[in-house]
């Protein structure tokens, strides 16, 4: 009987094959991690914001804005309003305003509402602290800065507005 033979394809080992791959891989590894140990990455200076990511912190600070000058009209019709209230709110609000300083061109109307949301909010702390404000004067101060809030409000739902459609030709005349 015959015995069965194995039968080895011609040409060079599986070894010599595995070895003429693996060297090369290698030697292109330890290569490339000297370059990177040698090149670090460059750090970026400062981060940038995106709109989504700016114009959601615009919203946070107006709305934080407008929470506490309704709560500030609340307390003062209470009689349970501190001067030291309003001015940590006031220093919470002007940390919250201080990194959107520059907006992108795209959101530079809402940033030019949002600071007449600011000045208005800022003259209502200030006379609530000073406290020597008449009633009458408190009044106008308080409808002025819910006015600013309602037009940022109003510009917000017109951004929305324009933003849905997106990729169509819309001309302002």
């Amino acid at each position: 009987m015959r015995r069965y033979q194995r039968i080895i394809p011609a040409g060079p080992s599986y070894k010599h094959w595995l070895y003429g791959f693996i060297i090369p891989l290698f030697l292109i590894g330890a290569v490339g991690f000297g370059y990177w140990k040698a090149n670090p990455p460059v750090a970026i200076a400062a981060p940038t914001f995106s709109e989504q990511h700016y114009y959601s912190q615009l919203v946070y600070a107006v709305n934080e804005m407008n929470n506490q000058v309704e709560q500030y009209a609340a307390l003062r019709r209470q009689g349970g309003l501190s001067a030291d209230a309003v001015q940590d709110g006031v220093a919470n609000v002007d940390a919250l305003m201080k990194p959107l300083q520059t907006p992108p061109e795209e959101l530079s109307v809402a940033r030019s509402i949002a600071e007449d949301v600011l000045a208005s909010y800022r003259q209502y702390a200030q006379q609530l602290a000073g406290g020597e404000a008449a009633e009458d004067e408190l009044s106008a101060q308080y409808e002025q800065a819910q006015h600013h809030v309602e037009l940022f409000r109003q510009n917000a739902k017109l951004m929305t507005l324009l933003n849905a459609y997106k990729g169509v030709n819309v001309y302002c005349h």
